[in-house]
């Protein structure tokens, strides 16, 4: 387990560091190389934030605070202890939601402390020797760069404190995907809004309802997860992986399907979303 006395809002995803061979960290970047590369199936831009990084500039934070960012998972590295971050990114845009934290940045919260700067970013730009967070105006809400590490926690596992191990398993995660298939339309963030069923029928209640304020509730029925989303206009689609409850449901499995998500785009009516590998997930009509 990452953190002593934990609570957990959502889900973390963490991989197995120890088990594949890799590098440390990720090489910091120079300004300017923040481009999207071309071809499916080359690293994508984001895996330059995997490392530990000191965070600056964020309002709110001290100056012993770090961001430990792994291939889904973030790691807010407070004086009190941690937060745990889910996060998805593409070309520059970054999505991110909060789902636990560690006893002592909270005791007897129901919902990890607020970090409103990491809340608010939604795009990240390469730096002298890191990267800059900014929000959905171009505002910098924090600065990234790789110098020291925090101190040793009692609610913190020591492995926590060091950059994350770069592994196979990791590039994999992060490389781009395939295209959206000729003949489909992009879905944009408008055209996205509102509740999609799957097509079928099912004696639940299988459905995700895409909110203006880029929240997404998907159900697979019976089971309920709240998670972030974005597109991009060539409907790149983003989802951070939401925590769920694991009851046998006779639905759809419509949370795995955004949260898995690549790309997202229309057919006759219908919103069709996509794999990494560019394979069809799912269709859904408008609920």
């Amino acid at each position: 387990m990452r953190f002593t006395g934990v609570v957990l809002f959502g889900i973390s995803l963490v991989l197995a560091t120890g088990t594949l061979s890799g590098c440390t960290g990720s090489t910091p970047v120079d300004p300017g190389s923040n481009t999207v590369s071309a071809a499916p199936g080359d690293e994508s831009v984001a895996l330059g934030l995997v490392n530990l990084w000191r965070v600056t500039g964020a309002a709110g934070e001290t100056a012993d605070t770090w961001l430990r960012i792994d291939a889904d998972v973030m790691i807010l590295w407070r004086p009190c202890g941690g937060i745990d971050y889910a996060w998805a990114a593409a070309d520059a845009q970054i999505i991110t939601e909060p789902t636990g934290y560690s006893m002592g940045c909270g005791a007897g919260a129901i919902r990890p402390p607020a970090a409103t700067w990491l809340d608010d970013a939604t795009e990240f730009r390469a730096d002298t020797g890191g990267w800059q967070l900014l929000d959905f105006a171009g505002h910098t809400v924090a600065t990234l760069t790789i110098d020291g590490a925090p101190q040793p926690s009692a609610t913190l596992a020591d492995e926590y404190a060091k950059p994350p191990i770069v592994t196979e398993q990791t590039r994999q995660a992060l490389l781009q995907p395939q295209p959206l298939p000729d003949g489909f339309t992009p879905a944009t963030i408008d055209t996205l809004l509102g509740t999609w069923k799957p097509v079928g029928e099912y004696s639940t209640d299988p459905h995700v309802t895409f909110s203006a304020d880029q929240n997404a509730r998907a159900s697979d029925g019976c089971n309920g997860t709240l998670t972030r989303w974005t597109a991009l206009d060539n409907g790149r689609f983003l989802a951070t992986v939401g925590g769920m409850t694991d009851i046998g449901c006779d639905g759809a499995p419509v949370p795995e399907w955004v949260s898995t998500a690549a790309y997202a785009g229309f057919a006759d009516g219908q919103l069709v979303l996509f794999d990494a590998p560019g394979a069809e997930l799912c269709r859904l009509d408008r609920g």
